[in-house]
């Protein structure tokens, strides 16, 4: 007779009640929620490990060295052939011009002197001469 109660309980059990059933839909549930669970993480966040970014490096070579005084463009704007993309702060440059100028001016100063003391001993050589000449006389 227990025999049949059990069974009769059993029956009367509602389906969700069973451990038979439970115990497999709680499993399923939670693998089924995890696999959601990743399915939205993964396709949210990208991660790689082999990521590189595609562009075009085009290298600038100025033809003088020096610091930058005015940028003429703004980042990732299109330029033309021949732009004017900075300048550069002509100093250092003003510097050197005006050495190198009075530098000019002093090797023009030294050759007229050179001229004047080339004068000078032409005629203090030419009176040299006589000197000797009426020497040997």
């Amino acid at each position: 007779m227990e025999n049949q109660e059990s069974r009769i309980s059993d029956i009367k059990k509602p389906v969700y009640k069973k451990k038979r059933v439970f115990i497999p839909v709680i499993a399923v549930s939670i693998i089924l929620a995890l696999g959601l669970w990743l399915f939205y993480s993964s396709s949210t966040y990208v991660s790689t490990d082999d990521a590189f970014v595609e562009g075009h490096n085009i290298k600038i070579c100025p033809k003088v060295t020096g610091n930058i005084s005015k940028v003429f463009i703004e980042d990732n704007s299109k330029v033309k052939k021949g732009q004017l993309l900075v300048e550069i702060d002509p100093k250092d440059y003003r510097t050197k011009y005006d050495q190198a100028e009075a530098k000019l001016e002093a090797a023009i100063e030294k050759q007229k002197s050179a001229e004047i003391n080339v004068n000078l001993t032409s005629i203090t050589s030419d009176a040299a001469l006589e000197q000797a000449k009426s020497g040997v006389d």
